[in-house]
């Protein structure tokens, strides 16, 4: 037979330009696949080109299966960009990295175990296994430094408000145990200055001690008017004090 190619498997003679014998199916060629990854090598190769592991006789190419598996490390992936996004988001961004986290982790952990082979997806695991924690330490730095800015402890003597020395005085007249302050309101700035910040309002207070001055009003509750204030001595420490009127009316 003209222009023919005999198979090296069944001896069948087919056309020169097959690539496949008409008859048994096998390649025309002497080749070996590989039975890791699928890839074809020379009829001489003992190991495989792409991936370095023992090929097989000549056969049919192996078929590679995508087991759901494959998909792990790309689902993981997309958990970790989730994450790096919502991480710009103080306290709920932090929330939804952390649940990211532990989803998108543990899945990239599995693909990749899985598909040890397969050096793409391998990639694409360790990307995913990056993101997420990126994604977790980002959301936490974030999430910390919103607090400190908005944190009365942090701020400065300049952002300091009336609101914000309320919990201070209380706990000062508690320390001083002689009279118990129930509730500060209808406060309002008096004066601000860079050295000193003055207000006034109204105090819910209890009277613990017998005044040195005035009657007696021990165990008494009322409304007194009030006034307190933050002061910034040179060296830079910060004082509250205030002053009540025991004029107020009481019960």
């Amino acid at each position: 037979m003209r222009g023919a190619y005999q198979c090296p498997n069944c001896g069948h003679q087919n056309p020169d330009s097959a690539q496949f014998c008409n008859s048994c199916g096998q390649p025309m060629r002497l080749v070996r696949y590989c039975s890791s990854c699928g890839h074809q090598n020379p009829g001489s190769a003992d190991f495989c080109n792409s991936c370095g592991q023992p090929v097989s006789a000549p056969l049919q190419p192996p078929i590679v299966s995508r087991r759901p598996s494959s998909r792990l490390g790309a689902i993981g992936m997309v958990f970790g960009i989730i994450g790096v996004l919502c991480a710009f988001i103080p306290w709920a961004g932090m929330a939804v990295a952390f649940i990211c986290a532990i989803i998108g982790i543990p899945l990239c952990i599995v693909g990749s175990i899985r598909n040890r082979r397969l050096g793409l997806y391998r990639r694409i695991t360790s990307i995913g296994i990056i993101l997420n924690c990126v994604a977790v330490v980002l959301a936490f730095v974030i999430s910390f430094v919103f607090f400190i800015r908005t944190s009365d402890v942090y701020k400065s003597f300049e952002e300091m408000t009336c609101e914000d020395i309320i919990d201070d005085v209380i706990d000062l007249s508690k320390e001083k145990g002689e009279v118990e302050f129930l509730k500060i309101y209808s406060y309002r700035q008096t004066s601000k200055s860079s050295t000193l910040l003055e207000c006034e309002g109204q105090v819910d207070v209890l009277y613990l001690q017998e005044p040195l001055t005035g009657p007696k009003r021990i165990g008494l509750k009322g409304v007194a008017p009030i006034k307190f204030r933050l002061e910034k001595e040179a060296d830079g420490v910060v004082f509250v004090g205030y002053q009540i009127d025991i004029l107020g009316s009481f019960d």
